[in-house]
């Protein structure tokens, strides 16, 4: 469990081996630069200011 303000910092630590991110919260477009160089597939959020990604797969909780 990670605040949201320090995800972006906690995923480029990781480097790889990160699946899926589940956030409370929205994911903006440094966020999925983030995920795209960590290898992060999934992106799941309650918000997104990213309309869609060809890399990441970015869900809402309206999608789900």
């Amino acid at each position: 469990k990670v605040p949201v303000s320090e995800l972006a910092s906690t995923i480029k630590s990781l480097r790889s081996g990160v699946h899926a991110v589940i956030l409370d919260g929205t994911v903006d477009k440094d966020l999925v630069d983030v995920a795209e160089r960590a290898r992060v597939i999934h992106l799941v959020c309650m918000e997104t200011k990213v309309k869609a990604h060809p890399r990441v797969n970015i869900v809402t909780g309206d999608m789900l």
